[in-house]
Formats: C-alpha cells, structure tokens, sequence
C-alpha cells in the first residue's frame, strides 16, 4: 500500500489532535487531583487510556515513515513545509505532555509525603516523640529547668 502525502498529512494532523486531547485530560486530571475529586481522576484515566490508544493506532498506520522520508519524497515545497511545521508542533506538545505529566507525578508523591508524615506523626512512639515539633513550630525538647520556665 502506498502512502500518499495527504495520508501523513492527515495522520499527523489526527495525532496532533490527539495530543491535544491528552494535554486537555492531563490538565483535566490536575483539577480533579487538587480537588480530590476520585471520579473524575477515575473517569481521566480511562479517557487517557482511550486517547492513548488512538495515538498508538495512528502511530501503527505510518509503521516505517519518518520526517526525513517524507521530506526526501517528491512532492510540493508548500506540503513539505506543512508536514515539517506539523511535526515541530507534535514535539513541542509532547514536551507540553510531559511537564504536565512530570507536575501530577510531583503533586501526587508531595501528596502521600504529607499523607506519610501525618501517620508516622500519629504512631509515633514515646521516644521518637522527643525528637517530633511541638506546637507554634518549636522543636520539642527534654524536660527543662524550672528555673528556665519562670517569668521575670
């Protein structure tokens, strides 16, 4: 079968659609994260999954065809130049998709930190107490001297 150069055009034009989908559900996923909404973080991974999908079906159809063999094919400058524009705008997404990604990964993780602490706060046991924040900040300390906790 012999790919046309209006089929990578539209094959790269449905991925960079794609993409775009996904740069929209990860932001999506962001809100739903922050908001601590677990439907919609629920619902965002099955429509990643669905978009992903898509991408890797797109990506199977154009099996073998880079950039540099299209741009090597004979065919007018103005669609060369659209095929070379369409793919400098799929890698700048991607690179978008993966900042995206990188931030809810960051988030989820600062997320079960605090979550982590909270419970080692809570089963922590009489001697590693001592070691633990008191109240307004201050770092708990062993007993002092009672002349240090009178008023002047």
């Amino acid at each position: 079968m012999e790919i046309t150069t209006k089929d990578i055009i539209d094959n790269y034009s449905r991925r960079l659609s794609l993409f775009k989908d996904l740069l929209s559900c990860i932001m999506r996923e962001r809100e739903n994260l922050i908001n601590r909404d677990i439907r919609g973080i629920w619902s965002s991974l099955e429509e990643k999954q669905s978009i992903v999908d898509s991408i890797e079906e797109t990506t199977s159809q154009l099996n073998g065809i880079m950039v540099k063999d299209a741009v090597n094919r004979d065919m007018l400058e103005r669609e060369r130049s659209k095929i070379v524009e369409l793919s400098r705008s799929l890698m700048r997404l991607k690179q978008e998709i993966r900042a995206r990604v990188s931030e809810n990964v960051s988030f989820i993780n600062e997320t079960l930190g605090f979550f982590n602490e909270i419970i080692s706060a809570m089963t922590m046991s009489e001697a590693d107490k001592c070691a633990s924040y008191g109240p307004y900040g201050n770092a708990r300390r062993g007993r002092r001297c009672l002349m240090y906790q009178g008023r002047v």
